[in-house]
């Protein structure tokens, strides 16, 4: 018996080794945890601060573009904007030139040369300057404006001859648009 090993272990120390690696584990655990979380905390805390700076250079660049723009580019801008509304407004409301001038040329009489057009779209007043052999023609001229629905107020206000002989008039109307 002499390889008979008769001494039994002590379970209180076998208890305490298990205690004492317990202990260490958690503690272990517990720092891992507290360490990770103030690395998170200050993590935070630098992103935050970093957010922070580049939002104030941000808004400082953004105060250096105005600056740069200047209130009379600005100003610019906003009176081309009034300027597109307007040219859209008078587009709507005027009459459109070509149509007048097709107007006038279908109603012109064989024998009378136009020589001048002139439309003051405000008054919505046409006047015209033509030449004529004769003043039959231009009677007929001025009865064929007035026939017209697009013109009222027909008038000649003037007439003279040049030294060709032929007859230079004028022509005034009203433009009525339907």
């Amino acid at each position: 018996m002499v390889n008979i090993n008769f001494h039994q272990k002590n379970q209180q120390d076998e208890s305490a080794k298990k205690k004492r690696i317990a202990i260490n584990g958690s503690f272990f655990v517990s720092i891992l945890i507290l360490v990770i979380s103030f690395s998170i905390f200050f993590g935070l805390k630098v992103f935050r601060n970093n957010a922070k700076n580049e939002t104030a250079s941000i808004k400082s660049r953004i105060g250096e573009e105005m600056k740069s723009l200047g209130e009379e580019k600005i100003s610019r801008t906003a009176d081309f904007q009034k300027r597109t509304e307007e040219l859209e407004d008078s587009i709507s409301r005027n009459k459109n030139p070509k149509e007048i001038m097709s107007k006038v040329e279908s109603l012109m009489v064989p024998g009378v040369v136009l020589t001048s057009y002139d439309y003051d779209s405000s008054k919505k007043i046409l006047e015209l300057e033509a030449i004529s052999d004769s003043f039959k023609t231009i009677a007929e001229q001025i009865l064929s404006l007035k026939s017209s629905s697009y013109f009222e107020d027909v008038r000649a206000p003037k007439t003279t001859r040049d030294e060709d002989g032929r007859i230079n008039f004028s022509v005034e109307s009203r433009l009525v648009f339907k």
